[in-house]
């Protein structure tokens, strides 16, 4: 821990005690917080079910943002789940079909900032 307090003492110019030094560390350790912290992003997830509540796996499921018309299409895993993650804040379009026929569709759906 010495080496690296005369490491920023010397980067600094300053005395390793003052309180710019401790400032100064805190202001460096808050800059090196990741950026994702701050992002407005959040994730849609759901499980895809019919009529008697059982789930329905591997459908496609796509979403698509309302805005920009972003689209994104996955598969449902094998209990019917399925999760979109990091989209940009927005409204967003939730379809979800088989090979054969659309099952349901959702629109709006809201995707907020978690």
């Amino acid at each position: 821990m010495n080496s690296a307090s005369n490491f920023v003492g010397q980067l600094l110019n300053v005395k390793p005690r003052s309180g710019f030094f401790y400032c100064a560390v805190l202001l460096l350790g808050l800059a090196w917080l990741p950026s994702r912290s701050f992002a407005q992003t959040g994730t849609i997830v759901g499980t895809v079910t019919d009529r008697t509540g059982a789930v329905v796996p591997n459908v496609s499921v796509t979403i698509t943002n309302t805005d920009t018309a972003r689209t994104i299409t996955m598969p449902t895993n094998d209990a019917g789940q399925y999760v979109a993650p990091d989209l940009p804040v927005g409204k967003y379009n939730v379809k979800v079909e088989r090979l054969i026929m659309p099952l349901c569709r959702f629109t709006p759906y809201p995707c907020r900032s978690t």
